[in-house]
């Protein structure tokens, strides 16, 4: 089935949910009614509407998304039985859900009864209707006739699961062969098909009705078939072609537009935007949770220290302690710094006395010469500015060391850092 048929066993199917809806929805109120349970059982007829309405449009939306309606003809037991019993859970949770956000006055015993007979209805109208379809569509329906262009593997597979919509209507006139091709004049499946010359295509649709051309032809060979392609779309035929070039590639065909330019796209991430939406706020949701949850286990232990009066003191002296050793490691950090650059700098000063000396001592040398009393001043002086430069750098060099391995003074403290 293609196209307009599958559109036309949608619409099919969707009013039949409906009907089997409001038929489920009867025979659970008079149900309700008979059962006589304790509590006294009455809907008011608004609220009748408003339960019906809601549970018919949920059935026919989920169905929709679902895609359930496009494969019922067609679909094994097993799966009209997954996808009504998910449609079913699907639209009872969305009424569930309106009955409680509104509060109304209902029966859970009516609910359920609702729930469980739309379900049996359901599924037993369309496990009938699987069978009661191609008989209906081959008995009254209209016949459509197909051509396959191409003999090898592809085209025969694809003339394979042609024969299974034989029940539909469906009717396959032949192949034909295209330049380079080679093929007996029959070829045999479940019913036997003649080959025919790709060049004899324009002479079959005058004299025979053609609803459709599919092109089962390998990609090297399409350019070549522009003028076939031409020539279906001059003559009315659908043209469809068959693009399992990549057969182990799961990914999902669609085709898209860009502007006037038609992209057939091959996509394995999910593209269902509903899907995509509800993951994102399940996530959201999750994520908010834990949040709460996380930030109301911290509320309790900062609500336990703020009772106890023991803990509480016990938080401050702890404090106090990694403070005070913070302020001790920076103090020592400092200090082993400034040592290092007195260290540097002592080596520079040094030298630059040095040659401070030197260079006195040379301009001094005529005036020693000359006076033995200015020399023996000149000495002296010397000396005693020797001696006091080598007691500075000697309580110098004391200190420096000592900052350089300057042990922790409380090291009970500084183990509690980290």
């Amino acid at each position: 089935m293609f196209g307009s048929e599958q559109r036309k066993a949608r619409i099919l199917f969707a009013l039949s949910d409906v009907f089997l809806t409001a038929l489920a929805f009867a025979i659970a109120y008079q149900i309700r009614l008979w059962l006589r349970l304790d509590l006294e059982f009455a809907i008011p007829v608004h609220v009748k509407a408003l339960l019906l309405g809601f549970s018919c449009l949920a059935w026919l939306s989920v169905g929709f998304w679902r895609n359930v309606y496009g494969k019922l003809d067609s679909a094994r037991i097993r799966v009209i039985l997954g996808d009504s019993f998910r449609q079913a859970a699907y639209s009872g949770l969305a009424l569930i859900v309106l009955v409680f956000a509104l509060k109304l006055q209902t029966s859970r015993a009516f609910l359920g009864l609702f729930i469980a007979l739309s379900w049996i209805l359901v599924v037993a109208w369309r496990m009938g209707a699987r069978n009661l379809v191609p008989v209906v569509r081959r008995e009254f329906g209209v016949l459509r006739y197909v051509l396959i262009v191409g003999v090898g593997e592809r085209a025969q597979r694809l003339a394979r699961h042609l024969e299974e919509y034989h029940d539909h209507g469906l009717r396959i006139l032949g192949f034909m062969k295209t330049a380079g091709e080679t093929a007996p004049h029959t070829l045999h499946f479940e019913r036997t098909y003649r080959v025919f010359p790709v060049e004899e295509l324009s002479l079959m649709l005058r004299k025979q009705v053609v609803d459709e051309v599919f092109f089962a032809v390998e990609s090297e060979k399409l350019a070549s078939l522009e003028e076939i392609f031409l020539l279906c779309d001059d003559e009315g035929v659908c043209s469809r072609l068959a693009v399992d070039y990549f057969p182990h590639v799961n990914s999902r065909v669609t085709l898209e537009r860009l502007d006037q330019t038609p992209l057939l796209t091959f996509s394995a991430a999910p593209d269902d935007q509903v899907l995509l939406l509800a993951k994102r706020a399940i996530d959201l949701g999750v994520a908010a949770l834990a949040r709460l949850l996380h930030g109301g286990a911290f509320r309790g232990d900062a609500r336990l220290v703020r009772e106890d009066p023991l803990q509480r003191a016990e938080l401050h002296r702890r404090q106090r302690v990694i403070d005070r050793g913070r302020l001790v490691l920076a103090r020592h950090r400092l200090a082993r710094q400034l040592a290092r650059f007195r260290v540097a700098m002592g080596d520079v000063v040094a030298q630059a006395r040095q040659k401070h000396e030197e260079r006195r001592g040379e301009l001094a040398r005529p005036l020693r010469s000359s006076s033995p009393a200015a020399s023996r001043s000149w000495q002296t002086a010397s000396s005693i500015r020797s001696d006091g430069r080598r007691g500075r750098s000697r309580r110098r060099s004391r200190v420096e060391r000592a900052a350089l391995t300057l042990p922790p003074k409380h090291p009970s403290r500084h183990r509690t850092v980290r």
